[in-house]
């Protein structure tokens, strides 16, 4: 007997194959969809599923293809050929020794933030608590334009990263970014004014992301210092 996997997706494929019947368990006959079949007569069918201990495979006698039904079905639909690989592989029936390699997962790179949709300290008007916070910490003025002010420190992880943490409600931060040397958002710190146990939260885009400020404005040909 062919397997459940096999069975169910020669099923799914029978309404798209001329001719389709079931002539017994693990035979089945319709018209090669690969040659067309016969030319001169549209009721003979050539091709064929049949069963080599508990795999499929496929021949036909007008064109003389012979495959797997893995790779019969890899030709004739790659999307529904991507859902049964993965049921094989899910079912441990991929890989050596098996009629069906393992599948490819590919995963997308994140695709991260360029841009921070917060107003900027240097914005601020000079009497802002955010902004005089910053004076008085000595913060030269030329570098409060690389920081940002949020009344909602909560609101903006959730915006920017997509993801839920278990932050304080409605909690105004400056926001510290640390951008890649492509200009990339991959890691940022929200500072608190007030006193609480975390005076830093830092939120990574990615975990693999170096938690360095400033690489974005790293020129690796001059001479540079590194400071904690």
């Amino acid at each position: 007997m062919p397997s459940y996997i096999d069975t169910k997706y020669v099923n799914l494929l029978s309404s798209r194959l001329p001719l389709f019947k079931r002539k017994n368990e693990g035979l089945y006959n319709f018209r090669c969809p690969l040659c067309g079949d016969s030319q001169k007569s549209k009721t003979k069918a050539r091709g064929y599923f049949y069963q080599k201990r508990t795999d499929l495979f496929y021949r036909c006698h007008n064109c003389g293809k012979s495959t797997t039904f893995s790779n019969f079905l890899k030709e004739l639909d790659g999307e529904l050929y991507k859902d049964y690989a993965l049921e094989r592989y899910k079912d441990g029936v991929t890989g050596k020794g098996q009629n069906t390699p393992d599948p490819e997962f590919h995963v997308e790179k994140p695709k991260f933030h360029t841009k921070i949709d917060l107003p900027r300290i240097s914005e601020l008007d000079d009497n802002h608590y955010a902004k005089k916070y910053l004076v008085n910490r000595a913060i030269p003025p030329q570098f409060l334009s690389y920081l940002y002010y949020t009344e909602d420190f909560k609101g903006f992880v959730k915006k920017t990263t997509k993801r839920e943490y278990d932050l304080n409600e409605k909690e105004q931060r400056i926001i510290i970014p640390f951008f890649d040397k492509n200009k990339q958002l991959i890691t940022f710190q929200g500072r608190a004014f007030t006193n609480t146990l975390l005076r830093y939260i830092t939120i990574k885009m990615d975990e693999d992301s170096p938690k360095i400020f400033g690489l974005d404005r790293l020129d690796l040909e001059k001479q540079f210092y590194v400071v904690e």
